[in-house]
């Protein structure tokens, strides 16, 4: 591994802010952080004073968005890492050259990917080998840039034991479990994700995913039927019964 690299961490959100801090002084020895904002236009600042070699930038920011922050940023040598919880900024953040595109909350191996891809090109002058993350984030990317969403896209899946990669299509239903997401497969099998459900509903949206309760997010190609009388519920083609409430029955 090469030498240092001095960073600037930027979000307005402090727990945040602290956790991104946390994981880098665990994992990435290679970083120094030099600073630390919650709030963008301070962050900016002391960027452009400082010029630190990497930037971690939210997206959704007050007084000034992290793609704005990222396009004021015109020197070559200050590498921009988005940590966002939005899959949806991905094609302007590619545009602005950012280095990697990870959503919240941040998994350890994607931060260590990213340092590693960093200093892939820092030191050796070339880029990054492309891993399976970087082709599974191309592909989102890509399909949000033609606006075609095809269900043979794969995703990863991070669970206790290690990362899955599984094709949308092969995804029947996700399950709220807490601060986890329980993922129910065609061919009969679950996954318990650590992540929850609502970092998949933004991504997964794009692909006819539909939210039929707080708790349930279903894929629409594998609705067999809605059922409107004892309570609205959807069997699917896994002939499960999933709950549909109030508050989300317009979506069908």
């Amino acid at each position: 591994m090469g030498d240092s690299i001095r960073a600037i961490l930027i979000d307005d959100e402090l727990d945040s802010l602290n956790a991104i801090e946390e994981q880098i002084k665990l994992y990435c020895p290679t970083v120094e952080i030099v600073g630390k904002f919650d709030n963008s236009v301070l962050g900016l600042e002391a960027i452009l004073a400082e010029k630190p070699g990497l930037v971690f930038l939210d997206i959704e920011m007050p007084q000034m968005t992290g793609l704005e922050v990222a396009s004021k940023i015109q020197d070559d040598g200050i590498h921009i890492i988005f940590v966002t919880a939005h899959a949806r900024y991905a094609i302007s953040a590619i545009k602005l050259s950012a280095l990697d595109y990870i959503l919240k909350p941040m998994d350890v191996d994607e931060l260590k990917e990213a340092i590693e891809k960093l200093h892939q090109k820092v030191d050796n002058g070339t880029p990054a080998t492309e891993t399976n993350r970087s082709k599974v984030i191309g592909n989102l990317v890509s399909n949000l840039h033609n606006n075609s969403f095809s269900q043979d896209t794969v995703i990863r899946l991070p669970d206790d034991k290690g990362i899955s990669y599984v094709k949308i299509k092969d995804i029947v239903r996700l399950e709220a479990q807490r601060n986890y997401c329980l993922f129910c497969f065609v061919d009969g099998s679950t996954m318990l994700v650590s992540k929850n459900i609502g970092y998949y509903k933004d991504e997964l949206e794009y692909y006819n995913f539909v939210q039929s309760h707080r708790s349930h997010i279903v894929n629409s190609v594998h609705i067999k039927k809605y059922i409107k009388v004892d309570g609205h519920q959807l069997i699917l083609t896994d002939n499960s019964n999933v709950p549909v409430s109030k508050h989300f029955k317009d979506n069908f």
